[in-house]
């Protein structure tokens, strides 16, 4: 009786987030899990139970005939395991093993409606494929969200993170406790489902890339919008709802302290991305996201933290400047 609470609630929940969806986006559209958007590698699915259920989580495995070591890339909110195209090949050429998961709820993995989404649990799905893929020991490289997930993936198993490596990650401040409200899982589905190939543009050139633009970055903006156009939209954002509402309320602040494994951070200075800056009064606004402050405090409380500042780049330096962001990686990889 519960369970079947639990589904009907969620059914009335997508159901009202679809009500509001924007019939004017138009152009290239993706299924749910990114059918029709190819990726530079072939993708494999692993399955697994979670939650009761039986659920698929894409990723690339990269490897050259002698592998050095492994690293595994973690994509952030508004990314998938594609848009490391780049830094896969990079890291693959120099000899290592390249791990690329796509997150439970992202990009070509499960859209599961009915999952309590945590970055425990995103670990331990990690964990899990590593497992499968046996991989015992690797470099971990976080990307904004996918910073916060290696945080906890490295307080989870230390003994098997080589290094961990922080490329603008997010959750190095308490938006909560800075003014953001706190708003509901439907109106997070609502925002999400307003989602246009300009709006995601328009936050990216300011955010990502210090207001620069190239041609070579409108390939994401199409990736994303494309899942906001296709037959799955509601799933996706109904998903990507229940994953803002996991990183507004799980920030890793408090535990940057407790990393145990040598550690590494990356950060654009002109990076200003905050979860929900826009609903926060202007007077709090104009105090989030503050990375050159932020990624000082975070390499101050991380032990055994080294910490690389690009003072002209964004969220997205791998992206925005990729050889001077694989010449610092690659030098911070060798023993």
């Amino acid at each position: 009786m519960f369970l079947s609470r639990c589904l009907f609630l969620t059914v009335a929940a997508l159901l009202s987030c679809q009500a509001i969806a924007d019939a004017s986006n138009e152009g290239q559209a993706y299924g749910p899990e990114l059918e029709g958007f190819d990726y530079p590698y072939p993708v494999k699915q692993f399955s697994f139970p979670s939650q009761g259920q039986n659920l698929h989580m894409a990723s690339m495995d990269v490897s050259p005939a002698a592998p050095r070591g492994a690293v595994v890339l973690l994509h952030g909110k508004n990314f998938c395991g594609a848009t490391w195209e780049t830094t896969i090949k990079v890291l693959s050429d120099a000899g290592y093993r390249v791990i690329v998961p796509d997150q439970i709820g992202f990009c070509k993995s499960s859209k599961p409606a009915r999952y309590q989404f945590s970055f425990q649990q995103l670990a331990r799905n990690t964990q899990a494929l590593l497992a499968s893929l046996g991989v015992e020991k690797a470099t971990i490289v976080g990307h904004s969200t996918g910073g916060m997930l290696g945080i906890r993936y490295a307080l989870l198993y230390p003994e098997q993170v080589r290094r961990l490596v922080l490329v603008d990650p997010i959750g190095l401040e308490d938006w909560k406790a800075k003014g953001v409200p706190s708003i509901s899982v439907d109106q997070w589905c609502q925002r999400e489902l307003q989602t246009t190939a300009e709006s995601i543009r328009r936050y990216e050139q300011a955010t990502y890339y210090a207001g620069q633009w190239k041609a070579d970055y409108q390939r994401w903006v199409d990736m994303l919008a494309g899942l906001f156009r296709g037959p799955g939209r509601e799933a996706v954002a109904w998903d990507s709802a229940l994953l803002d509402d996991m990183i507004y309320t799980q920030p890793v602040l408090y535990e940057l302290d407790k990393l145990t494994v040598p550690t590494l951070l990356i950060v654009g200075d002109k990076d200003t991305t905050a979860i929900g800056k826009d609903l926060a009064p202007p007077e709090a606004r104009a105090k989030l996201g503050n990375y050159p402050e932020l990624g000082k405090n975070a390499a101050r409380l991380i032990p055994n933290a080294k910490l690389i500042e690009f003072p002209d780049l964004g969220h997205a330096p791998q992206v925005q400047d990729p050889e001077a962001f694989h010449k610092a990686l690659l030098e911070n990889l060798r023993p």
